[in-house]
């Protein structure tokens, strides 16, 4: 080197992921530096594979529960199919371990002890352990970031490698190297980039908290924001001359990849080296990695992969954890607990390897130019293996679809055909020309930061930009601005009017109303059907279609049930029994819901197509209310029939049905399904922040969901001549009926005429008798009864039996009397003299009786409804979707209390009742409540049975609709006015600043001018008396 070398450092490696893998690339880091002279600590939670005599290496253990919790999510990630965004929402869901222990080892004793050794540098081992940088700003060393893949979003923010979306492929979007991308795949590229640094901002915030935690008592330490801004080198693991793709990267990105790889392999212990030497036809090396062990696979395709491999000529090496139980015994297999990997890859008789395709293992193939089958399982592997197909290096199979046939083909095909091993030979030698080998790379970089104390001269101007600047979306922004004025300039100037015409009004009596209810939940359906009844008792002919058989019964009702299919049934009942299991935030409730979404839009659009219902279209119809739950696309039942279209909602306004009926979103005093604002809470800055955010993320989950629906509409009314497009249909909704009654229970809005209010519609007026032995038990209930419901859709055998047993032995210790509903009554949680048990139970009547004192709710909208209209204080135990918002309004309107399901107690859940039922408070306020509730001045089915009746007089009653309903989102949010007064104002300010400048200029002039005059004839009369002087004394003289 020129400059001399920094000989001699203390070099911290803090190393604490739990990827064996990835602990194999760090220390190869730590033995590279190690080996040319520095004083290496490694810090790590695993012990190394790679072993170095002059590295001190310090080992703190994660604990055994969670090893166990880690390998069983890894275990299932390996049972099921992964793409790269099942394994972000693995990781989202189960970080959670990942983070904690390695925030937990910065506390232990024997890490406490690094802080007093003086180190020059540290190394991050770098996965999701951002606040880590927090060790090397109190260490007061700057930081080197060693990540194991090449860059990414993550790795580009923190040394200021430019986004270049346009032609970079990101991690999620694989292209082979030196592709151009398509607009598709530019446009999931940039889609993908966002998502991917949405998932980055939302770990930031988590390390925020975790930074703070435990560096927030330190004096003078920076932020972690600062501590990012400031990395002074990032190492990634990749060359992308060879493996691309081809980007530009700023210098503080040093590539070194291949860094495990040894110059010269070391020799391979005497079996495996006699085992290979003795393979007349070569051998195979399969081996699924160091994060999934292979008894995690599933045993059925463990016995495809072993028959098949079992039958070769090749010998073959099977790394398999536990040699206890092999898969089977055979003379061309040999199974071993842990492999020197690379050293066996180098051997000449190695013709094949069967990997996981993780970024390590495909690199040190390719390395050593042994052709692939990958069986990708989780993570960065699909990409690595869809790249290495393409590049022909070999094949990729999926690992859970596998099958005797097509794994011994793609075998056989690898083996015998050349054109894989010559690819692969082509690509090593490419990879293996560098200037610099990974070592020499991390030598030189890791010195010259030491030589230049953090070299700060390296970082890009990109780290310390905001947004708005690096992207130039101000700039941006004011194109965009001219050019929707000269757009809107030239649409006003074709605009032309069309005048509507209204129809006559008719009478609407004995209409033909279609009442399509096509959702899942039985409690939905009871709302749904009260509306029904509500109008079948009104005189009209009503015709319900749904796939439920209602408990809501009317003998005047036309019922049509075509039930969903058995297998969605299935799907549907694990969904909701894995929801019971989850932490109850409304995050995860769309999360589900997206997740579970597919059978519930698929049956709903089965349903269309089913025979029974295309006997529909048969009869004339007047009208058609939709249960309006995932299924907008059925508004084409209503174009095919030709009538108009009422919505039914089981829940308040929400975003999807404001637009429907142009209700303006008032997001300064509103709140959203992601963010409930309780009915007197006060608004401060951060709230309303955080209620535009979530606005907006709800706005954009109901596009995403608008594009699913406009699909399965076309799909089944495409084809229909002057048929209205799904847009319309949605422009065109006559009324919207909303469960609710804002007076009295939501945050006072305003709403269009087209949205009413029946909150309570399936409360009866008057009670009615309720079954013998249930009047007997509460008649006898000497202390006041409970009632314990969980709802329609959560089964109770769904909760964690230890919640049930805990439930079980509070309810059966109280003086009072308790109705459960609980749905397998052959399996009960246990019997109690105060306890009886029923499947089904008339919840609004029993809620009706005198003795009901205490109701035990999942907080379904419906329940709470129906507690509050009679008086019932409630403790809440609520699961998923609107339940914890629900929950969190009752407890703090003071009508009870509630509790979070999956971290229940007996004494917490104990306390709670004993609080509801002994303290006055919350019954006297939900009675209050109630008397709010039931003031109207027209009952929920007077409004349902006038208001239906208004829009079969009114033909549609089109009148109704609000011009917002049918405005683009530039005009009903002003934004092009707000534009133009935009550049109004920066026009004024331009002309202003212009103006003023001018008048200084001449002002500046013109005092300069004056002042010039005045000094020069200051002068000239200077002059005249200095004449003056002269002469006055040449005359004097004379004269004396």
């Amino acid at each position: 080197m020129l400059l001399p070398p920094s000989n001699g450092a203390n070099i911290l490696g803090l190393y604490s992921g739990h990827s064996p893998s990835h602990l194999i690339l760090h220390m190869s880091v730590a033995k590279t530096l190690a080996e040319a002279g520095h004083n290496v600590t490694v810090v790590s939670m695993l012990e190394p594979k790679v072993k170095c005599k002059d590295i001190h290496l310090i080992v703190i253990p994660v604990s055994d529960e969670q090893e166990l919790l880690i390998e069983n999510k890894l275990k299932q990630i390996a049972m099921k199919k992964n793409t790269l965004y099942d394994t972000f929402y693995h990781l989202m869901n189960d970080m959670k371990v990942m983070i904690d222990t390695q925030y937990e080892l910065l506390s232990h004793p024997k890490f406490q002890q690094i802080y007093e050794t003086k180190f020059d540098l540290m190394i991050l081992g770098w996965f999701v352990n951002d606040f880590q940088l927090g060790v090397a700003a109190k260490l007061k060393v700057p930081v080197i970031v060693d990540w194991v893949m090449g860059p990414t979003p993550g790795t580009d923010a923190l040394v200021g490698n430019p986004a270049e979306i346009s032609y970079v492929p990101n991690m999620m979007n694989p292209v082979s190297k030196g592709k151009i991308m398509s607009f598709g795949k530019r446009l999931n590229n940039l889609a993908t980039h966002w998502f991917y640094k949405y998932l980055n901002g939302l770990f930031d915030k988590c390390f925020d908290e975790y930074y703070y935690e435990h560096f927030g008592m330190e004096k003078n330490l920076p932020t972690i924001k600062q501590l990012k801004q400031n990395v002074s080198l990032a190492f990634v693991n990749c060359h992308l001359i060879s493996e691309g793709p081809i980007k530009p990267l700023v210098p503080a990105t040093v590539q070194i990849g291949g860094i495990q790889i040894k110059d010269t392999p070391d020799p391979l212990p005497k079996d495996i080296e006699e085992f290979l030497s003795s393979s007349k036809h070569g051998a195979i090396l399969l081996s699924l990695g160091s994060n999934i062990k292979s008894s995690s696979v599933k045993p059925e395709l463990t016995k495809i992969i072993f028959k098949v491999l079992s039958s070769l000529k090749q010998n073959v090496i099977w790394k398999w954890e536990d040699l206890d139980n092999v898969p089977g015994n055979s003379t061309n297999v040999l199974y071993k607990k842990w492999l020197p990997q690379d050293d066996i890859l180098a051997h000449p008789k190695l013709k094949l390897f069967i990997t996981h395709a993780g970024k390590g293992s495909i690199t040190e193939a390719q390395y050593h130019a042994v052709p692939m089958v990958a069986l990708p399982v989780f993570a960065d592997q699909p990409r690595n293996a869809a790249i290495m197909q393409n590049s022909g290096y070999g094949f990729s199979l999926d690992l859970l679809t596998l099958t005797e046939d097509t794994f011994e083909a793609a075998l056989r095909e690898v083996l015998e055909n050349k054109k894989y091993a010559k690819a692969i030979g082509e690509f090593s030698t490419l990879y293996r020309d560098r200037p610099l080998t990974a070592r020499q790379e991390v030598v030189y970089w890791t010195e010259y930061i030491l030589r230049h104390r953090g070299a700060p001269h390296l970082q890009s101007p990109l780290v310390h930009m905001d947004t708005i600047a690096a992207y130039n979306l101000d700039i941006y922004v004011l194109l965009i601005v001219i050019l929707a004025i000269s757009l809107l300039i030239t649409h006003f100037l074709l605009k032309y009017f069309v005048h509507k015409v209204f129809s006559k009004a008719v009478p609407s009596e004995g209409a033909n109303i279609l009442g399509l209810y096509s959702g899942y939940t039985p409690f939905h359906l009871i709302l749904h059907m009260s509306v029904a009844k509500t109008l079948a008792e009104a005189g009209h002919n009503v015709t319900v279609v749904s796939m439920l058989e209602p408990k809501v019964r009317c003998k005047d009702i036309h019922l049509i049930v075509i039930p969903v299919s058995e297998e969605h049934q299935r799907i549907i009942e694990n969904k909701l029994k894995e929801y019971a299991t989850q932490e109850n935030t409304i995050y995860n409730a769309f999360d589900n819901l997206l997740n579970g979404l597919k059978v519930m839009v698929d049956s709903q659009s089965e349903l269309l197509s089913h025979p029974k219902f295309q006997q529909i279209y048969e009869t004339k119809f007047d009208l058609m209310i939709l249960g309006w739950f995932f299924n907008e696309f059925q508004l084409g039942v209503a174009a095919k029939l030709k009538v108009p279209v009422i919505v039914d909602s089981v829940m308040g306004p929400t975003a999807s049905t404001f637009q429907l009926v142009g209700n303006p979103f008032e997001v300064s005093y509103v709140g959203n399904p992601l963010n409930v604002i309780q009915k007197d809470e006060d608004t401060s800055f951060g709230k309303r922040l955080k209620n535009y955010a979530t606005h907006w993320v709800y706005a954009y989950l109901m596009r995403q969901f608008d594009k699913l629906y406009n699909g399965f509409y076309n799909d089944h009314f495409g084809m229909e001549r002057d048929f209205p497009t799904f847009d319309q249909m949605k422009r065109n909704i006559s009324l919207v009926f909303t469960s609710c009654h804002f007076i009295s229970e939501e945050r006072i809005r305003p709403l269009v005429p087209a949205t009413i209010q029946i909150g309570g519609i399936q409360i009866k007026d008057t009670p009615h008798p309720l079954p013998k032995d249930i009047e007997e038990f509460l008649s006898s209930s000497k202390h006041g009864a409970i009632l314990f419901s969980m709802g329609s859709s959560i089964k109770s055998s769904s909760l964690k039996p230890k919640v049930v047993q805990k439930i079980f032995n509070v309810l059966s210790k109280l003086k009072q009397n308790v109705i459960w509903k609980w749905e397998d009554l052959d399996k009960l949680p246990g019997n109690s003299p105060n306890i009886i048990y029923r499947k089904w139970l008339p919840q609004a009547d029993i809620f009706a009786h005198t003795k009901t004192k205490l109701f035990i709710t999942h907080a379904g909208k419906g329940g709470v409804t129906e507690a509050q209209y009679h008086g019932v204080p409630m403790v809440a135990l609520p699961v998923f979707v609107d339940q914890p918002g629900n929950a969190a309004i009752m407890q703090s309107s003071g009508y009870g209390l509630s509790l979070d399901l999956l971290t229940l107690t007996k004494e917490t859940f104990e306390a709670a009742l004993r609080e509801v039922l002994e303290n006055k408070k919350y019954a006297k306020a939900i009675g209050e409540f109630s008397t709010l509730y039931r003031d109207r001045p027209r009952t929920a089915r007077q409004e349902v049975v006038y208001w239906t009746e208004y829009i079969l007089r009114h033909r549609g009653a089109p009148h109704l609709q609000s011009p917002l309903a049918h405005m683009a989102a530039i005009a009903a949010y002003n934004l092009d006015v707000y534009a133009l007064l935009l550049v109004i104002l920066a026009i004024s300010l331009l002309i202003t600043r212009f103006v003023v400048k001018f008048v200084l200029l001449e002002i500046y002039k013109r005092f300069a001018l004056s002042w010039l005059k005045y000094s020069q004839k200051k002068k000239i009369m200077s002059k005249k008396k200095t004449k003056k002087k002269n002469m006055f004394i040449t005359i004097s003289s004379k004269i004396f």
